[in-house]
């Protein structure tokens, strides 16, 4: 599967598996069953998030990317192509665009990197501010 399609995927089952969180938090307090599943909503998600969130874990992502993990950093780059949008991607976003600046990336990764990079300080300019 390349980047980008990976990048959806996992976003995707990021969000379903928050969404079951969410959707079990209101009955968590009726009986212990209901509790139950909260808790194996909350489990699921943790345990897998990690891996979802980037492919190896997200909290070796930086590292591998600064050593100049080719893997590393052709789904981060995709990630940012992509912008997913799950719980902490905005976070992972701002991170990935900060942390690939400094990156070792071939001269098609730079391209694609400074094309988001471009597109994301057009957004910042013409943002409106509430």
């Amino acid at each position: 599967m390349d980047s980008r399609k990976q990048v959806i995927h996992n976003a995707r089952e990021i969000a379903t598996l928050h969404r079951c969180i969410r959707e079990t938090l209101c009955f968590r307090d009726e009986g212990p069953e209901q509790n139950a599943q909260w808790r194996e909503a909350c489990s699921d998600f943790h345990s897998k998030y990690d891996e979802l969130a980037f492919p190896g874990g997200i909290h070796g992502a930086r590292e591998r990317m600064r050593a100049g993990d080719d893997a590393a950093i052709e789904y981060a780059i995709a990630f940012l192509e992509v912008r997913p949008y799950f719980f902490r991607s905005g976070y992972m976003y701002k991170d990935f665009m900060r942390v690939l600046r400094n990156c070792p990336l071939s001269a098609p990764q730079r391209r694609r990197y400074d094309e988001v990079r471009e597109r994301y300080l057009v957004y910042r300019k013409t943002r409106r501010r509430t």
